[in-house]
């Protein structure tokens, strides 16, 4: 699972905006498109660098899934504002969940590239 770990990792950069904080709650806020608009360009920009930085390039529509799914359940729990202090354990619980949703095949793929051979 170190090959997911380390996607994770880098794709967390995509959410982190500029600042760091506490994480108590915020009053939730609704996006502006702009806002969606940016974080999804953010996203995908970074999970497409992180695969293939791993040498796992993934399809736009792959990136597109994960991407869109993060974006909606990260906007339903948190303001915008409040994206740049989620904690990064909570980020890859998000980044986890839709991968797992939204872009199975992907999770599959990264799970039989990370088997190592018996010695």
């Amino acid at each position: 699972m170190s090959y997911f770990k380390t996607t994770l990792c880098f794709i967390a950069i995509a959410f982190t905006l500029s600042s760091c904080g506490s994480s108590e709650p915020q009053e939730k806020e609704a996006w502006t498109d702009a806002q969606k608009k940016e974080f999804k360009d953010n996203c995908f920009t970074s999970t497409r660098f992180s695969f293939q930085q791993l040498g796992k390039p993934l399809a736009d529509d792959q990136i597109n899934r994960i991407c869109d799914c993060t974006a909606q359940e990260i906007e339903s729990q948190y303001s915008y504002k409040a994206t740049s202090r989620i904690p990064k354990a909570k980020v890859q619980a998000i980044l986890s969940a839709a991968l797992e949703k939204c872009a199975p095949d992907v999770m599959a793929q990264a799970a039989a590239d990370t088997i190592v051979p018996a010695k």
